[in-house]
């Protein structure tokens, strides 16, 4: 392993000359020529010097680690987020620590153990259930102290004006509802119908997005809420056959093909799309389908499901190389993402 007193020895500087050249962050005050400067990092990289991360920042009073909060959810989306944090961490030398909030107090202990340990920065993905007022008070609270913080999913949760001047990474949910609707007038689809299982930001954007690219809502045919707050397993079975009898009577029975359906998740497309197929209809020739999907790889056997697929591994990525601009002493500005489709037609 080499050391500074290496690199000093090797280039003729003394230890303290030598480890102040190394620095990220240059000193206003140091004195270091750049020609000076130049040899000693040349040495220390022909010599294969490694920076001790833990011990710079150790010096600097902070945890020498990103701390990250990601939702508990047990599904590729956060998987993917997560991978994407990883990657980069490894590639920055950054360690991680990585938490789930499952209850709606796991983000206020987590922003409070944030202060307490002056974390080296922090990646905060945002669910739309968090209170306004608590988020803001922690978040401040710590940025206050001089940490440095970046907002996940800021726009779909409505938290883009909670902390002024915060970096956010956020997802163009508008974008893919019209992605949706392109797709199926492409397949020359005559007439249109939504589905979706909450009444979520994200979900009522996509929606929009939707309609925006047929001309307006009153070109959505149908629509078929699968809200199901506080139903056990039979009532909820009970209501969704109500539902989908309801939807293929007004929708769909009697009237001009092809139609097409858009699913704002994953939720519920195999069932809608199965019962559609049982009363007759055939995929690709009466319906087509088109919605947002959790898993990119997922191949549904019946039939064919154009997928809107979110950049979450990006998304995770650069949010961890905005970060340690940041702490780096560079500035960084937000950022949208926008999803695409996957034709999964090789089934």
């Amino acid at each position: 392993m080499v050391r500074l007193i290496d690199i000093a020895q090797k280039t003729g500087f003394s230890v303290a000359v030598v480890s102040r050249a190394l620095q990220q962050e240059k000193d206003p005050y140091d004195r270091i020529s750049e020609k000076s400067r130049a040899l000693i990092r040349e040495t220390a990289r022909e010599m294969g010097y490694t920076r001790n991360l833990q011990a710079a920042l150790l010096r600097r009073g902070r945890m020498p680690a990103v701390r990250v909060l990601l939702p508990a959810w047990e599904s590729p989306e956060v998987m993917q987020l997560a991978k994407g944090i990883s990657d980069a961490s490894l590639e920055l030398g950054y360690p991680l620590l990585i938490h789930y909030y499952r209850k709606d107090a796991d983000y206020i202990t987590f922003l409070q153990r944030c202060c307490q340990e002056k974390n080296t920065g922090v990646l905060f993905y945002l669910h739309d259930k968090m209170n306004r007022n608590d988020l803001r008070n922690g978040c401040e609270a710590y940025l206050n102290g001089g940490g440095k913080m970046i907002f996940m999913n800021a726009r779909s949760a409505d938290f883009t004006d909670i902390v002024p001047d915060m970096v956010t990474l956020n997802i163009d949910e508008e974008y893919g509802g019209r992605l949706a609707g392109e797709y199926l007038k492409e397949r020359h689809c005559r007439e249109y119908s939504v589905v979706y299982a909450s009444s979520d930001r994200y979900t009522l954007l996509r929606c929009k997005g939707f309609s925006d690219s047929l001309g307006g809502e009153k070109n959505v045919r149908g629509s078929l809420d699968f809200l199901r707050i506080g139903e056990n397993y039979p009532q909820y079975m009970a209501r969704s056959r109500r539902l989908l009898d309801h939807f293929y009577e007004n929708a769909i029975k009697g009237n001009s093909m092809p139609h097409g359906i858009f699913f704002t998740s994953f939720f519920m497309a195999n069932t809608v799309m199965c019962d559609l197929m049982q009363r007759g209809l055939k995929d690709d020739e009466h319906i087509h389908a088109v919605g947002f999907s959790s898993n990119v790889d997922l191949h549904y056997p019946l039939y064919y499901y154009a997928k809107i697929v979110i950049p979450f591994y990006e998304i995770g990525n650069i949010a961890m190389k905005k970060l340690v601009h940041m702490l780096n002493g560079k500035k960084e500005s937000s950022q949208m993402f926008r999803p695409s489709v996957v034709y999964d037609y090789d089934i």
